[in-house]
Parts: structure tokens; sequence; C-alpha cells
């Protein structure tokens, strides 16, 4: 059975799948901030599309608990229990699909045949390494990055801010690389600021697509949609990304990385902070250079609802007492640690800022301006909390 072995800040994962083709997917959509791993695996999760199975499943009908599975940028997925003998089982409903839980063992099994089940076991490999991380003293912040030099600049702030816009402008514009979109590691427990993308699918809004002529013709074009390889979508009998789901289009990491023509990188060295505000007037990119207490304020807001230390996934999580598990740091002194550490910007962006190179130059200048990147070996584990 064709399977993939990987490894994300102290917890490796063994996929087993089906088909080679699904492998393929998955090193598509995880690598490179996952590593390829020789080691034996923490967890195992095997994929079996077997309709008669999943129909047997099924008659066994729900039990009377709910389990946590996921955590989600703004909710936590709960699914309901199954009344499975000798074992865990919990049922999704909206993807027909099971998760039977034994001890370190977990297996999909999916009555659809096709592609659907690739996603549910990219969250459940994906699950697994967020839980090992943030128990050893990581944390997640809600952040797009693009990196130049080694060096990372952060976009954050809340939801729907104009953190995928800017990004998109910046790696449009440069030769910057792509680090996240959306979850962004921060292991830092030294003088230097350790960054880690987390992969996720890359959702463009309407407004991304306003600002940036071309992206959307560009997508529809490829072809792009997650479930599917770059591979598939240029087959001559792959499935049309039709119109925008709820007013977006969801992409993969690597095809996001393909749309705009730059490279995926999986650590820098934090340098600076970006807060963007979208002014919807005319006008191109202002800077204002903020203390570390108006950024450790405004850093405030830039945090996870739903994802966090102290709130993590009830069965993708290895158990407490794990090698390597450390207490993590408090909200507050996460906050302060980035704001004294990295050079925080307001950043204003009127609607000339997108017509042309300027204000990506002028943003890759301030991160050339932060020194030269450090070695990776300079960082290892960096255990311990926020000073």
């Amino acid at each position: 059975m064709p399977a993939l072995t990987l490894s994300y800040e102290g917890i490796t994962v063994r996929a087993s799948l089906e088909r080679a083709v699904d492998v393929q997917w998955l090193e598509e959509f995880l690598l490179p901030w996952f590593d390829r791993s020789d080691d034996a695996p923490d967890v195992e999760v095997l994929v079996s599309r077997d309709p008669a199975y999943y129909e047997e499943l099924l008659a066994c009908g729900p039990a009377d608990s709910r389990v946590i599975a996921f955590t989600m940028d703004t909710r936590a997925v709960d699914f309901p229990a199954w009344n499975v003998p000798g074992q865990l089982a919990l049922y999704d409903e909206k993807h027909r699909l099971f998760y039977l839980v034994t001890d370190s063992c977990i297996t999909l099994v999916g009555s659809d045949p096709g592609n659907e089940v690739r996603m549910s076991l990219m969250r459940v490999l994906r699950e697994f390494a967020m839980s090992a991380a943030q128990l050893r003293g990581g944390r997640f912040l809600h952040a797009s990055a693009f990196v130049t030099n080694g060096l990372a600049a952060l976009i954050s702030g809340p939801r729907e801010v104009g953190k995928t816009s800017l990004l998109s402008y910046v790696l449009s514009y440069s030769d910057a690389r792509f680090m996240c979109n959306d979850r962004l590691l921060v292991g830092a427990h030294e003088p230097a600021l350790r960054l880690r993308g987390m992969p996720t699918i890359v959702s463009i809004r309407e407004g991304t697509l306003e600002l940036l002529p071309g992206m959307r013709d560009s997508i529809e074009r490829n072809r792009f949609i997650t479930r599917s390889t770059m591979e598939e979508a240029r087959q001559p009998d792959a499935p049309s990304c039709g119109p925008p789901k709820q007013g977006r289009y969801g992409l993969s990491p690597r095809q996001y990385c393909a749309l705009l023509g730059c490279e995926p990188v999986q650590w820098a060295r934090g340098a600076v902070l970006l807060l963007p505000r979208q002014t919807r007037r005319p006008g191109g990119l202002e800077l204002k250079r903020l203390d570390s207490g108006e950024a450790r304020e405004r850093l405030a807001h830039c945090l996870f609802g739903h994802i966090g230390p102290d709130r993590l996934s009830e069965v993708f999580t290895l158990p407490p007492g794990s090698p390597g598990q450390s207490k993590p740091g408090s909200d507050e002194a996460l906050c302060a640690g980035l704001a004294s550490r990295l050079a925080c910007y307001d950043c204003q962006m009127g609607t000339d800022t997108y017509r042309c190179d300027t204000a990506a130059r002028q943003l890759q200048q301030l991160l050339l301006a932060a020194g030269p990147a450090r070695p990776a070996d300079a960082f290892g584990d960096m255990p311990g909390d926020w000073p």
C-alpha cells in the first residue's frame, strides 16, 4: 500500500493510502512545511474507500456523546461518537466519513471512491502536528508570511483585514517566497524569532480578485481545486473549478505558489510585522512604525479563538506527558514577545498600492534593512517559555 511518513516539530506521522496519486496529492499539499521522515511513526493513519464497510458502520448508530476533532480558525469541529464495538468511532455526516481510533492508529472509512477523503486525511495529519507543536511550547498566530533573504515579514490581523490581498500583491510583484497564508507557528524562545508555516487552504475572496486583475482568469484557466493535484488539473477531463463558493476560490498552497510564480519556504527568522488596513480609498502604501505597546495591543486581536495549547483536539492529539512537551506561555507573553522582537508597522493600503511594484519593493526593503538571517542550525528546538 502506498505510504508517506512525515514529521513536524517533534511528531512523526505515517499515512497509508490505496492509490499512489493520493500520496502525490498529500506531498503536494504538506511539503515543504512538513519534513519527510524515516523514523518510526508516532501515529499511523489509514484510508479505506469501502462503501460496504461504511454502510456496516453506519448501521451501528450514534452514541450519546460528541468529541472535538478539529480546531479551526473560528470554531471547534466536533462529531458524534458512534456505537462501533471495541474502538472509538466518530461520524462526519457532511463528508460521509468515519474516523476509527485504536491506540495510535486512525482509520478513515469513506463511502466515496473519489477524492473527497483527501482533505479529511490532510486535516487529521495537520491536527496531530499542530497539537504536538503547541504541546512543545509553540504558538500559532493568525498570520500570513513572506520571506526575503531568509527573513520573514508577518502579515497579521483579524479575519478579512486584507492579509491575503497584501501577501498576493507582494508575491506577484517581487521575488519573495511564500511561507503561509493563515497559520504561522511561532517557536521563539531566544533572541532570534523562529517561524514555521502550517499549510492550509488559501481562500481567495472577491476583494482580492478585484485588487489583482487577472488572478480570477488564471485560477479558472488552470482549473485549480484543492482536492486535485496540479497534474490532475492539467488533464483534458479535469473538472472546472467553477464559480467561487461562498464568494471565494480555494487553492492548495502549491497551487497558490504556481498561480503567483513564487517558491514555498518552510521556515525563516521573523523580522517585520505588518498590520494591514485597507483604506478602500485612492492612494498608495503608508507605513507607520509602532512602538511595542501599540503593537502588543494590536496583536491581541490576531490570536485564534479556537486554536491554542489549551484548546486541542480530543482525539487527534498525543497523550500528555509525551517527550518534549512543555508548559506554554500566556497570550500576553506571546504578544509582548512578538512586539519587542519585531519591527512593527501599521500598514495602510490604498487602492493604488496594487497597481505597480513600488510598495512591494518598499516592504522588501524593510526586511533587507533588518540584517542577515541566521543559519538553520542556530535555532534548534528552542524549548522553554517566553521571557
